[in-house]
């Protein structure tokens, strides 16, 4: 009966601390991932505040806080890569004085011996909204 009045305290404890860390981004799971950071060491780790959170309509697994903290910590292959094509376009279009679109910059990046499908360079420049106009900047993230 003491385990489990304590066990009950300590999921009442667990969701008042989430109502009021949570306010108005209950279902984000950056958001929750942040409140199991701040929260693991008084609640004993992550796997109680998970499953009071799922008992309570906030999904969240302790795979999935796991993961999200890993690819926090080592970005993949398409990130590393990204950055660096986007330093080689902007490079390229900066050269051409803003007017290259997708398609020229992507054939100079073949020419350069740079091999990226045609796709990839159309894409960072929507992110970056590199378009053929002077006005126009990057957007660093």
């Amino acid at each position: 009966m003491k385990k489990e009045i304590s066990e009950l305290k300590r999921a009442n404890d667990i969701l008042k601390a989430a109502a009021s860390f949570f306010a108005a981004e209950l279902d984000r799971p950056h958001t929750l991932v942040a409140f199991i950071d701040e929260h693991r060491a008084r609640f004993g780790g992550v796997e109680p505040i998970c499953r009071v959170l799922t008992e309570h309509d906030c999904k969240i697994a302790p795979f999935t806080y796991c993961a999200a903290k890993k690819r926090a910590a080592d970005p993949s292959a398409r990130r590393v890569r990204d950055a660096a094509l986007k330093k080689l376009i902007t490079e390229i279009h900066e050269a051409s004085f803003r007017v290259h679109g997708a398609g020229k910059v992507w054939r100079e990046l073949q020419r350069q011996g740079h091999p990226v499908a045609r796709g990839t360079v159309e894409r960072l420049m929507r992110m970056g909204r590199r378009r053929c106009c002077p006005s126009d900047t990057w957007d660093d993230e």
